[in-house]
C-alpha cells in the first residue's frame, strides 16, 4: 500500500467513527496501525533516495580519481 492508499485508509477509519460505526478503541487501533504504516513506507522511500545519492556520489569520486 503505498502513502496515498494509507491516507485513504486513514479517512476511512475517521469516516466510520464518526458514523457510530466503530469506538473510540477501534479507532486508534486502526489510526496506530495506519501510521506504523506511513512510517514504515516513508522510511522505505528514504533508505531507497539515499542509496540512490550514495550511487552518484561513488560514481563521482570514482570519476574524479
Amino acid at each position: 500500500m503505498d502513502s496515498e492508499g494509507i491516507a485513504k485508509e486513514l479517512e476511512r477509519t475517521l469516516i466510520r467513527y464518526r458514523a457510530g460505526l466503530i469506538d473510540l478503541d477501534r479507532a486508534k487501533q486502526e489510526q496506530a496501525l495506519l501510521m506504523a504504516a506511513l512510517k514504515a513506507r516513508e522510511q522505505a522511500i528514504l533508505e531507497e533516495k539515499l542509496a540512490r545519492i550514495e550511487a552518484v556520489l561513488e560514481i563521482r569520486e570514482t570519476e574524479r580519481r
